[in-house]
């Protein structure tokens, strides 16, 4: 079974975040469950966002706890599917975080369009920064 490597919130970052307040992890990969798809994640976004999840202050979105994954909206290949939107091989994006694998469910997830050139424009221009735009 592969391992998925991941990055996690070590502690809450004062002032500019530092590599300690991160940690990198190693945990099985499991198989989705009904409903789910697997994905290898090719390309995570950096956005000013994180800072704040990674801040307890109350906001708009919860925090990050300490040992969460880093949250972000992340694109890649589906290598398992249990859910009839998604076939292994497509092209995906949705908030899978910093790692190299991700179960999430097929609905929170979107088709990335196979004539986008280059894919990475699913976490910018036509992803969450476009969409909100």
């Amino acid at each position: 079974m592969p391992v998925n490597r991941r990055i996690t919130l070590a502690a809450r970052p004062v002032g500019h975040p530092q590599e300690s307040d991160f940690a990198l992890d190693e945990v099985d990969v499991g198989s989705p469950e009904a409903g789910e798809v697997l994905v290898r994640v090719l390309w995570a976004s950096v956005d000013p966002y994180q800072r704040g999840r990674m801040s307890d202050a109350k906001s708009y979105a919860p925090s990050l706890q300490i040992g969460d994954v880093i949250t972000a909206q992340s694109v890649g290949h589906v290598v398992e599917s249990n859910d009839r939107r998604f076939s292994v091989g497509d092209l995906a994006v949705g908030q899978l975080g910093w790692q190299e694998y991700a179960t999430a469910r097929a609905g929170t997830l979107r088709p990335v369009p196979g004539e986008l050139d280059p894919q990475t424009l699913a976490l910018h221009a036509v992803g969450m920064t476009g969409l909100t735009a």
